[in-house]
């Protein structure tokens, strides 16, 4: 009985090892079906990018001004009065010269008259004090009249005389005060605003019309570093209601703004009816920078370390010896994924200018950065050639 049972005992035993010898020889068999995690972590690229060493970038910068009158006033009289005419309206040219509006001169005029007749009274009184002195004078040389009166009416001569002179002063000083009741323009261009209608009593000084000059100039804040490198009556372009528009430098102002550190270029423009004063200028200005990098597409950058930017460079292996007979039948190159920290020098819409430890026609991931990671095998479907312009 005992012997039965051992027997029992040892097949059992014996079916045993040969189950585990078979599984792991199936499992093993399966195994080695499987992929390599680096075969299942391979991805095709969209593209990637040979890039191309570049000795300088170009630096955009635009300069913002403003369109304004060469000359611009705001115009009224000498004196006050009742404003009798006003001859332009807002909008009117005029010439210079031309009478923009006159005030009342009823009562100058009249002023003026009595004037005159106190002049004819001065006058008369004059010659008859020249009569006199005549004939004091013959009467002093016969010695019938004392040398006193003559000369009594000598001074009294000098005062007539010059009554007449202050009354012919009086009446230029009423003449003038006609002649600055009327508003004469002091350069040609257009009324821009009108403050007062016909009937209004003006005070001295008091603004009737705002007036501004046709030619136009732009005045543009620029950097002194920049401002250097111009003279005046040089040329330049700017942009004004999205056209170019010629124009010249006129003036430099020697002085910079306390607010903005800037100095003041003066541009003339030409005459031209779109633009008007107040419309934006924009004079773009374009420097280059003598610095060597690269530039590389916006969407090729991933963040990195230490808030700086990265890129992940292409870096071409040998496959393994367990992949070499797929990979020669695939007949394509496998790549590394290699992070490569980056300094960003300059930005220009959709594309980047580096510098790093890239070097020239290294390969880099184009597009889809989010798709790999450091480390991984890849391989391309295609290559993009970078531009150093």
């Amino acid at each position: 009985m005992k012997k039965y049972f051992c027997h029992c005992f040892f097949s059992l035993l014996l079916s045993a090892a040969s189950f585990l010898t078979i599984s792991h020889h199936k499992t093993s068999v399966q195994t080695d079906n499987f992929p390599s995690p680096s075969t299942s972590q391979r991805t095709i690229l969209t593209a990637a990018l040979s890039i191309k060493e570049s000795s300088c970038y170009e630096l955009s910068r635009s300069f913002i001004g403003y369109v304004q009158a060469g000359k611009k006033s705001q115009v009224g009289f000498e004196q006050g009065g009742l404003l009798q005419d006003i001859f332009f309206n807002e909008g009117e040219h005029f010439s210079q010269g031309e009478v923009l509006a006159i005030l009342d001169t009823s009562k100058l005029q009249a002023l003026r008259q009595e004037m005159e007749h106190q002049l004819d009274q001065a006058q008369a009184q004059r010659d008859l004090a020249i009569i006199t002195h005549k004939r004091i004078k013959e009467l002093t040389f016969q010695q019938v009249s004392s040398p006193q009166a003559l000369d009594e009416n000598q001074q009294n001569l000098r005062i007539q005389e010059a009554t007449v002179r202050l009354k012919k002063s009086q009446i230029a000083t009423i003449d003038l005060s006609i002649k600055k009741s009327k508003l004469i323009a002091p350069f040609s261009g257009v009324i821009t605003q009108r403050y007062l209608d016909e009937g209004t009593v003006v005070r001295v000084g008091q603004a009737v019309f705002e007036i501004q000059d046709l030619i136009l100039e732009v005045r543009v804040g620029v950097p002194q570093t920049h401002a250097k490198k111009y003279i005046e009556d040089s040329s330049a372009n700017l942009r004004i209601n999205e056209k170019d528009v010629p124009a010249k430098i006129k003036a430099i102002l020697p002085v910079r703004k306390m607010s903005t550190r800037t100095v003041d270029f003066i541009f003339e423009l030409p005459y031209s009816a779109d633009i008007k004063t107040g419309d934006i200028a924009i004079w773009q200005q374009v420097q280059i920078i003598s610095e060597k990098g690269f530039w590389l597409p916006i969407g090729s950058l991933t963040e990195g370390i230490r808030g700086l930017w990265a890129c992940y460079l292409l870096e071409e292996i040998s496959p393994s010896n367990e992949n070499n007979k797929k990979s020669k039948k695939n007949k394509k190159k496998l790549y590394q994924v290699t992070p490569c920290q980056l300094e960003v020098l300059h930005q220009e819409k959709e594309r980047v200018y580096v510098q790093g430890s890239i070097q020239n026609q290294d390969l880099i991931v184009a597009e889809g950065v989010f798709r790999v990671v450091p480390g991984q095998i890849v391989s391309l479907k295609h290559i993009l050639f970078s531009s150093v312009k």
